[in-house]
């Protein structure tokens, strides 16, 4: 009888989490969607808005990152080229990593805790299962370093996905570090070109970043399609 209410304890405390955890996600998405579109619109308003905050800028920064790492709110690039414009190439990369950093912790912890489910929150099955399919195999380390190298993949369904693997707290740390890396410059280095009002290297830059992440989006596409139906051909 104990055994069975310490059971239930914990099912209500999980769902009550989940419960919880969805309820703050849907209200951080309605205000940072909302941040977001000012800031695209006029980017001089997100350096003001960051300047504004004086020495804390950079904890603001670095705290929306992090909320968009682990939220899964919008893609990354508008608040890298976001970083590159209010605080240059050098200070932009380092807090934007930092921001991965500890958004990915939060999510390794959280998915290592809560499984699965919790992922539901933000993506579909179907691209869950699709990326899924492409983690369960032997080399699931360096399939994870290549979609975080790669522009165009969905990198915060990485981040969750990858907790789901055998991959240490240490390994899933080192990738999110390094290998987000190059998409992460281009885009710090196109957001400082706008600051500095250099406009054709900011349109090189975007143009080539475009093209990149459109064919890497597309290979993406076409693999993960590929491995999952040959998972399903196996059951």
């Amino acid at each position: 009888m104990k055994h069975s209410l310490k059971d239930s304890h914990k099912k209500t405390v999980y769902i009550s989490a989940i419960a919880i955890f969805i309820l703050v996600s849907f209200f951080i998405m309605y205000l940072v969607n909302r941040l977001v579109s000012d800031f695209e619109a006029d980017p001089v308003k997100f350096r003001d808005w960051i300047d504004g905050f004086g020495i804390f800028g950079p904890i603001v920064y670095t705290g929306m990152v992090v909320l968009q790492v682990v939220f899964a709110i919008v893609p990354g690039e508008p608040f890298e080229i976001g970083a590159g414009y209010a605080f240059g190439i050098i200070e932009g990369i380092l807090l934007s990593v930092l921001g991965f950093v500890i958004g990915s912790i939060i999510i390794f912890f959280i998915v290592r805790k809560f499984g699965d489910g919790i992922i539901g929150v933000f993506f579909s099955s179907q691209k869950t299962e699709r990326l899924k399919s492409m983690l369960d195999n032997k080399n699931s380390r360096m399939v994870i370093f290549l979609l975080f190298l790669i522009p165009g993949t969905p990198k915060d369904l990485v981040t969750y996905v990858a907790a789901l693997t055998p991959i240490s707290f240490s390994d899933m740390i080192f990738l999110v570090s390094v290998a987000r890396l190059p998409s992460l410059v281009t885009s710090v280095v196109a957001g400082d070109a706008l600051g500095e009002d250099r406009m054709i290297t900011a349109v090189v830059v975007f143009a080539i970043t475009a093209l990149v992440s459109m064919l890497g989006a597309y290979i993406y596409r076409k693999v993960s399609h590929r491995k999952l139906l040959k998972k399903q051909e196996l059951k």
